[in-house]
């Protein structure tokens, strides 16, 4: 679990010159290559520009996958129809700067939250 504020202003050394936000809180899993999460596999990781995520579909049916910044900002947002078993996902990150986003996936049964990093 992790903390964080928006604060408006610092100088070189962090000292904080402008108003800081109330602190939020947010917790997220990190996958690494060859690392798996339940069903999802998400590769490789840090990604440059492309990254792949294996699922395990119990069922026939939509899967959505948002990618987002750690702002919440949202960068991507893909829907895609399955049937049931093992599937590879195909994601450009070509438009993404360096960074720490999250792929937030979700069916009717369920949602998951992996941590992306982008290095260029």
């Amino acid at each position: 679990t992790y903390e964080w504020k928006v604060v408006a202003a610092c100088d070189l050394a962090g000292t904080i010159l402008g108003p800081e936000s109330t602190p939020s809180t947010f917790t997220w899993t990190t996958l690494r290559e060859g690392q798996l999460n339940g069903a999802t596999g998400l590769f490789p990781n840090p990604a440059s520009d492309r990254s792949y995520l294996n699922y395990n579909m119990e069922r026939e049916g939509e899967l959505t996958a948002t990618i987002t910044d750690l702002s919440g900002k949202q960068h991507a947002l893909y829907q895609f129809n399955l049937t049931a078993g093992q599937i590879t996902l195909d994601f450009d990150l070509s438009g993404l700067s360096n960074g720490m986003y999250l792929l937030n996936l979700s069916t009717a049964d369920s949602s998951e939250t992996l941590q992306l990093e982008v290095i260029r």
